[in-house]
């Protein structure tokens, strides 16, 4: 039996269809099995042992001539859609002998948005993934690094055994979801006065921000800013060597949870009922309670209250008393 799955987007996103893969894999494990996505995501494979091969494209040129390949081959016995919109339609309907699109939930979450009622019962994505399939039991994410990768991650952060590590993803696809520039520089510098080392983590759109941030440490041996410094592989690496990890709601809280880092994420816009907040026993979720929350389904580039109090009202304080709780578990 050959399997497709597809999901083209965004990275948080196709770091949670690891879930799904690891879920199909257990429910068909002698089908060969292959995932399609964009180049730009394709590292979050690399070395899965549940894929058989995975396919990717770069632009709609490329996608195209993707698909005029695929079709001359055989057509997948099944084709599970996570993306479930057009580019993902066309794909499933020319490449597959029978289709599952996996619901998304995107009318519950709208109706969320447009209720502020986030005190009902809710499925998790990962949840979602796993009942969808007829698992009881919930799969996790997975990333699989080489010795090579995590031996080079060790040797970027110059990493002392002897310290406690905090990774901080500072960015978010909207502009809304990030928190206040000033309560970071607070929360690193407290925790400079402990035995901590500060790591900043982001891609090209957090590079000035975070070199905002990092310009109050110039003095200081441990803070690390690895904005827009690391491939993908890389940042799976340094990440994983983190004892706690601060993150907005975006791909930065997966990839931690993924490595079951202690994760401190901080929610402004949006709400865990969305399904993306997946806490395990050390996780700890910071928000405000206000009742023009959630305002969307992804964040906003400004607050349509003009007040931004979803993030204005989370303290450094408030952060930091999660953080140290974590770290002082850690070193328990």
């Amino acid at each position: 039996m050959n399997i497709l799955i597809i999901r083209f987007s965004s990275f948080g996103d196709v770091v949670l269809s690891t879930a799904f893969v690891r879920a199909v894999r257990k429910k068909y494990p002698e089908a060969n099995l292959y995932f399609l996505t964009k180049n730009s995501f394709a590292e979050v494979f690399e070395n899965n042992p549940n894929l058989t091969k995975i396919y990717t494209f770069s632009d709609g040129k490329n996608f195209v001539n993707l698909l005029k390949n695929l079709k001359k081959q055989n057509k997948f016995d099944i084709v599970y859609d996570l993306s479930v919109n057009l580019k993902s339609l066309i794909a499933s309907f020319l490449l597959g002998e029978k289709t599952f699109r996996v619901p998304k939930n995107v009318l519950q979450r709208r109706w969320i948005v447009a209720t502020k009622n986030v005190k009902n019962p809710y499925k998790t994505i990962k949840q979602n993934y796993s009942y969808f399939l007829g698992f009881e039991n919930i799969f996790e994410t997975e990333v699989f690094l080489t010795d090579l990768e995590k031996l080079k991650a060790r040797e970027i952060l110059t990493y002392d055994d002897k310290k406690i590590y905090v990774g901080i993803n500072t960015g978010a696809k909207w502009e809304t979801k990030r928190w206040i520039l000033q309560n970071y520089v607070d929360v690193i510098a407290k925790l400079n006065e402990t035995n901590c080392c500060v790591v900043l983590f982001g891609d090209k759109n957090e590079t000035e921000f975070n070199r905002e941030i990092a310009k109050n440490f110039e003095n200081s041996r441990d803070v690390f800013d690895l904005t827009n410094k690391l491939t993908k592989r890389e940042f799976f690496a340094t990440a994983s060597l983190m004892n706690c990890f601060l993150t907005t709601d975006s791909a930065g809280l997966h990839i931690a949870q993924t490595f079951s880092i202690p994760t401190v994420a901080i929610f402004g816009p949006t709400v865990k009922n969305f399904g993306f907040w997946h806490a395990k026993q050390c996780d700890v979720l910071v928000e405000s309670d206000m009742k023009c929350r959630p305002c969307s389904l992804h964040g906003n580039d400004f607050c349509r209250e003009k007040h931004f109090m979803c993030m204005k009202n989370i303290s450094a304080k408030q952060v930091l008393e999660a953080i140290f709780r974590i770290i002082k578990q850690e070193k328990l």
